[in-house]
């Protein structure tokens, strides 16, 4: 099975400020030691911060930043920034989340994924780098990525966009997501998603994408992607899949 879906916590703020903490749908989530949290946030500004002061952390997690460091993790688009960061858990902890910016800013956004890797099973980052796409239209794209497939992956997209309205479509390389949460402020509300999907049978592929399609007109827009795959302990059950050289969309 490779992953499960724990659940997600979010929240979001109009208002300017420095720090947000994940609120709703409820404070808490639990995680487990060995449980993979991937988050995203977002903020709206004019200039770019000194981002490398940004932190996403809980009282016993911080996260690391996708591409390893902040400065090189965040991506801006007509005033809209997003950063993407993931921590394999070492301990058990009912955990909430804080974005903490170096300055105040408005539009603030974090949203936290939790998934569950098979007992015994090890969690490793499978793809990363500069894999964010930015442009201005109704088509959100991150930029492409090359799964090293050999066991169960979970591969999450996120975006944020200028201006209020929610997604109509995620799909992770043409597939369409187990499931995907846009974050609402209020009423339909709405600057930022994130949704995943969980290949267990067949490899993801190469040259692959996150993309997500908003329902509203012309806006600017972030879009980001990262990868993770689950491997059985050595002597468990868990038969590798490997590489299979065929792109997985001529499947779909």
């Amino acid at each position: 099975m490779g992953f499960s879906y724990v659940g997600c916590i979010w929240d979001w703020i109009s208002g300017s400020g420095t720090t947000i903490t994940t609120q709703h749908p409820a404070a808490t989530i639990d995680v487990d030691a060995g449980d993979l949290i991937v988050a995203i946030g977002g903020w709206e500004d004019t200039v770019q911060d000194p981002i490398e002061d940004i932190t996403l952390s809980s009282a016993s997690n911080t996260l690391v930043p996708s591409n390893g460091t902040w400065a090189t993790s965040i991506t801006s688009s007509g005033g809209n920034f997003l950063v993407m960061a993931y921590k394999i858990t070492a301990a058990n902890a009912t955990e909430s989340f804080t974005m903490t910016l170096p300055d105040a800013a408005p539009y603030r956004g974090i949203g936290i994924m939790v998934f569950r890797p098979d007992a015994g099973d090890t969690v490793t980052l499978d793809a990363n780098g500069a894999n964010t796409g930015t442009g201005s239209g109704t088509d959100m794209q991150s930029a492409n990525i090359n799964t090293d497939y050999v066991s169960d992956n979970v591969i999450i997209g996120g975006a944020k966009w200028y201006s209020m309205g929610a997604c109509t479509l995620e799909t992770i390389a043409l597939a369409t997501a187990d499931a995907a949460v846009d974050l609402i402020s209020s009423g339909s509300d709405c600057e930022m998603s994130m949704w995943y999907k969980s290949f267990t049978a067949i490899d993801p592929g190469d040259g692959i994408s996150a993309y997500a399609k908003y329902g509203g007109g012309t806006v600017a827009w972030v879009c980001d992607i990262l990868a993770y795959k689950s491997v059985a302990a050595a002597g468990g059950s868990t038969i590798p899949r490997y590489k299979k050289y065929y792109d997985y969309r001529r499947s779909q």
